[in-house]
């Protein structure tokens, strides 16, 4: 777990793990066990909540999106709008 601030959302959170799923035996009776990693990026700001989720069995296709995921989180950008005006009264 990796915590990194941002001037537009504050806080954002990235987690990863690896999940390792049952496999085959190879012909000498060792175990094959493929993994799928997964990479979830969070932020909440403005009354919203933003989500990124990448899974990938190849690790180091996950690990090249790392960063820009925090990238893409950072880059968002809140106008000021009157939402209220916008949708009107509920």
């Amino acid at each position: 777990m990796s915590e990194y601030h941002s001037e537009s959302l504050g806080q954002i959170i990235q987690l990863s793990s690896v999940i390792a799923l049952d496999g085959q035996r190879e012909g000498n009776g060792s175990a094959v066990l493929p993994a799928i990693g997964h990479v979830r990026t969070v932020a909440r700001g403005h009354g919203l909540f933003f989500l990124l989720e990448a899974f990938d069995s190849d690790l180091s296709t996950l690990n090249f999106m790392m960063d820009p995921m925090i990238d893409l989180f950072d880059a968002v950008f809140f106008d000021n709008v009157d939402h209220e005006s916008e949708l009107g009264s509920i």
